[in-house]
């Protein structure tokens, strides 16, 4: 039967109960034969979710670089429409045209600020801005202080 990691570490926790004494010598061989059999699926099944996880991770990085040469490309279309685009503003005189696929016509424009300073005071809204000081916080944790609205999220580290 295939054992899940919980179902195992249980049993590990079952079986360990009364397996030692106190001066640390097995009180029971078959009990302990059972124990490192199970301690050894255990430490296969971490094994093997730790290279699961370790796969995912490269194939994470692989779709990463993907998107940023695919985002690469889209900003370069990008600049061709803005340069397509200025050029017919220069140099088109016409307010619209159209055929059957498309049309073009002259927007109104949108509002661009040469210098936020100059803008009257009616045109300006303030905003405040929070930042939480994550750092900070963490290196209150490790002096052992507790933080409220906050817990330190444990990660594994995978080579």
């Amino acid at each position: 039967m295939n054992k899940t990691l919980y179902e195992i570490e249980n049993e590990l926790d079952f079986i360990s109960e009364g397996l030692f004494n106190e001066d640390g010598e097995i009180l029971n061989d078959d009990k302990f034969d059972l124990f490192e059999k199970l301690a050894g699926e255990r430490d296969e099944k971490v094994l093997k979710t730790g290279k699961y996880i370790k796969s995912l991770r490269l194939w994470s990085k692989t779709l990463k670089e993907e998107k940023a040469r695919i985002n690469a490309q889209m900003v370069s279309a990008n600049k061709k429409i803005q340069a397509l685009e200025e050029r017919l503003l220069v140099f088109w005189t016409g307010d619209k045209v159209q055929d059957s696929q498309i049309q073009i016509k002259r927007n109104f424009g949108t509002v661009e600020i040469d210098d936020e300073k100059d803008i009257p005071k009616e045109f300006l809204e303030e905003e405040i801005k929070i930042k939480v000081l994550k750092n900070e916080i963490k290196n209150q944790f490790k002096l052992g202080k507790e933080i409220a609205g906050c817990h330190i999220k444990q990660t594994l580290g995978l080579k």
